[in-house]
Formats: structure tokens, sequence, C-alpha cells
């Protein structure tokens, strides 16, 4: 893995990843700024909600979508 990001924006990462919606909040914004500004994601205006208040995955985060996916995965133990 070629980036450097925090364990949560990882976490973040994988979650959408596997498609399930994170809804933008206090606790999260500062991952969701993080993956966007690696490129993995990127934020989305709405007229309720304002600024950043949405994020979707970008393609490059999807072109290497099973790559971060299996970094969730632990290596079986011997």
């Amino acid at each position: 893995m070629d980036l450097e990001l925090t364990e949560a924006a990882r976490d973040l990462l994988r979650i959408r990843l596997s498609g399930e919606r994170v809804d933008v909040a206090p606790d999260n914004r500062e991952s969701y700024r993080e993956l966007a500004d690696a490129g993995l994601m990127e934020p989305v205006h709405t007229f309720a909600k304002g600024r950043n208040s949405h994020y979707r995955v970008t393609l490059a985060a999807m072109e290497r979508r099973d790559e971060w996916i299996m970094i969730a995965i632990p290596a079986p133990s011997r």
C-alpha cells in the first residue's frame, strides 16, 4: 500500500467500499477529509445540508477495492 492513511480513515474506507453508508458526523469528518485529500473520496455538496455534507467513493478507490478490503482480513496464523 503506497498511501499513508490513519487507521480511522482506512476503517471508514473499508466500510464504505463494502457498500455501507456512513453519514458525515463530527467524529468522522476528519477521516472523510483525509480520504478526499488522498483522492479516494470526493465531497458532495447538498442544498439541504451544505458543503461537504456527503462523500462518494472515487473511481481510484474502486479500482483498488479488493486491495483495501484484503488489508482488513488478518493473515492465517500457523
